[in-house]
């Protein structure tokens, strides 16, 4: 686990650059590469950083990599990257997994090309709460993947009205996406 950690945390440091201005595909804050562990943004860590990770942590990173790759215009790395952190959201025990990190499997699955398993991630976010936020982005997004333009856009009206109908933005669980849903609201409007 050591060796595989110093590989990766070695492979993501090399190829780290400074993210775009102008936002973030997450939503979340754009950090520098290389910032280590109390990076704003989750700037990539150093090999004994990641060594010292727990999985989710690290899973985490690799998502963002995964995102930053995709918002630099880089599919193969952005996929690459993509794969690595589904492994390793693989790895993250069930207990530790919520509707934060299924968000983020659901876009790692948009990111690989999946929209079908995106969707599937979607539905279970909703299963439970029909007005999951996270649940109906992974769904517009799939939609519109799959081509389904019409249930993309209803859809976003669903998010809308959730929005409108009190699911608060600043709830602390939205946070870290508050701008990635807001977008998804712009989209419903244009």
């Amino acid at each position: 686990m050591i060796a595989f950690s110093l590989a990766i945390a070695l492979l993501v440091q090399h190829r780290s650059g400074v993210r775009a201005a102008g936002g973030s595909l997450t939503g979340g804050p754009i950090g520098t590469a290389g910032s280590g562990e109390g990076a704003p943004g989750g700037g990539m860590p150093t090999a004994g950083e990641l060594a010292d990770m727990s999985p989710r942590e690290a899973a985490d990173r690799l998502f963002d990599r995964a995102m930053r790759e995709g918002e630099e215009g880089d599919p193969e790395r952005s996929q690459f990257f993509a794969e690595m952190a589904l492994t390793a959201y693989g790895r993250v025990g069930m207990g530790d997994l919520d509707t934060d990190a299924f968000f983020h499997i659901g876009l790692l699955h948009l990111a690989m090309g999946d929209p079908g398993a995106a969707r599937g991630i979607g539905e279970a976010l909703l299963s439970t709460d029909s007005e999951q936020l996270y649940g109906l982005v992974i769904e517009a997004r799939a939609a519109d993947a799959e081509g389904r333009t019409e249930d993309a856009a209803a859809t976003r009206e669903r998010l809308r009205a959730a929005i409108e109908g009190g699911v608060s933005l600043d709830d602390p669980a939205y946070a870290p996406h508050r701008s990635l849903i807001e977008g998804e609201l712009s989209s419903a409007d244009g």
